[in-house]
């Protein structure tokens, strides 16, 4: 896995192994992140698409939601209708 690519990180190498009794093992991974942070991320979470980032993307996805939903308020459209 070292050395993979993804679309917002890069895996640099085995960071550790964590052994679960009787539920098998978990191995960490230190990666950076295309902002330039490093952080360690469990490989089955960065495998099946759970860690996609150290965070940042989540941050820019939630800003770029709010100002969508921002714009549309300020042109009238209701976008949160609740009862």
């Amino acid at each position: 896995m070292s050395g993979q690519e993804y679309p917002h990180l890069t895996v640099l190498r085995k960071y550790g192994v964590y052994k679960r009794k009787g539920h098998g093992t978990h191995v960490f991974w230190l990666c950076r992140c295309e902002c330039g942070t490093e952080f360690v991320a469990r490989g089955d979470n960065i495998r099946y698409g759970k860690t996609q980032s150290c965070g940042c993307y989540r941050s820019q996805r939630l800003k770029e939601m709010h100002a969508e939903r921002r714009r549309k308020k300020q042109e009238g459209e209701d976008t949160n209708e609740r009862r």
